[in-house]
């Protein structure tokens, strides 16, 4: 499917030599993404890029947690939260995929922003 939708993008754009993976989405993708456009396109992963910089924020401010909860403890223990503005189950199932580790649909609180 990803060959189908970037054949255009590849074929129109001869000297193309980087593509910007701009979507939370793609990192999912990426091996797909790459086999489609070949091994001149250099793919820059923003997800990636995003996450190093939050993590070394977090490193410079001393913000790094431990070790890692799930769910909302009292014990002052870091824990992990799950937010969603649309059906937690599905956030679960998707969220799981991006994780590598499952997310039980309880474990997901709706917010209305």
């Amino acid at each position: 499917m990803a060959q189908r939708y970037l054949a255009n993008v590849v074929g129109e754009r001869p000297g193309l030599d980087c593509l910007v993976l701009g979507c939370t989405h793609f990192p999912v993708l990426r091996q797909a993404i790459a086999a489609a456009v070949g091994p001149r396109v250099r793919l820059v992963d923003s997800a990636e890029t995003t996450g190093e910089v939050v993590a070394g924020c977090l490193l410079r401010s001393d913000l790094r947690a431990g070790h890692r909860t799930r769910g909302r403890d009292g014990a002052g223990q870091a824990g992990v939260r799950f937010l969603a503005t649309d059906a937690p189950a599905r956030f679960a199932r998707v969220g799981a995929v991006f994780l590598g580790e499952a997310i039980a649909p309880e474990d997901v609180e709706l917010v209305d922003l």
